[in-house]
């Protein structure tokens, strides 16, 4: 962009599947409460954001007492990017966030983990040396992992009750489908067509997974006895 900051924009699909089969899976039997639930399918359009030299910090990360320690401060973003032999360049970037639940205990009693969300995400990227130095490319090839540490969904109708979901996933980019299992891809182009194309503008405004199940799902009534 003009100011030198990078706008990143972004669509993401998560489908829940069957481990064995690789099919979707559209309801779960949720083993502590033996009760079957509606699985939904996670689409985000669009879910953009901005990379500048600066971290981006919210007011919330200052609380304090003390006004001058409650006034947000600009931290430079410094990328921790490690050398592992001649040509493997890994890049890691970890996000540790506490902030409101856009599903309010009072009305999504059964779906919401309470009135703060506590959420960890890492990703690590693996990229040649030598595309990375390469001036010709406008993008490189890239391997790795992506893992979240995150309260039960609210689809699970767990509620308060203590515990987390673990994500611990393998990813990578293409310049096909080709990665894609056939269940999900048959899915995404029954579904969310517009998933499988690159956004070519900038639009908003970008909603997070619980914000969107917030605006279209309903709260699930009360356990049968």
């Amino acid at each position: 962009q003009e100011d030198g900051t990078i706008r990143r924009l972004n669509r993401e699909v998560i489908y829940y599947t069957n481990p064995r089969t690789g099919e979707l899976i559209h309801t779960w039997t949720n083993p502590w409460t033996g009760e079957e639930t509606r699985v939904v399918q996670v689409a985000n359009d669009p879910f953009n954001y901005t990379i500048s030299e600066w971290l981006i910090l919210a007011p919330e990360d200052f609380k304090s007492a003390d006004p001058e320690k409650a006034k947000p401060r600009k931290l430079p973003l410094i990328f921790p990017w490690q050398e592992f032999g001649p040509d493997l360049i890994s890049l890691s970037t970890d996000m540790h966030l506490y902030y409101p639940n856009s599903l309010d205990p009072a009305k999504f009693v059964r779906e919401s983990s309470g009135p703060m969300v506590q959420v960890s995400e890492m990703m690590r990227y693996n990229v040649s040396r030598k595309d990375l130095e390469n001036p010709e490319l406008t993008s490189v090839q890239y391997t790795g992992t992506w893992a979240r540490i995150t309260p039960w969904l609210p689809w699970m109708l767990m509620g308060s009750e203590a515990g987390h979901v673990v994500y611990n996933g393998a990813m990578c980019s293409s310049a096909t489908t080709d990665i894609i299992s056939e269940p999900a891809l048959n899915y995404a182009k029954q579904t969310h067509p517009k998933m499988l194309e690159a956004p070519t503008e900038d639009y908003g405004p970008s909603h997070s997974s619980l914000e969107i199940y917030a605006r279209t799902q309903e709260p699930a009534p009360p356990r049968a006895a």
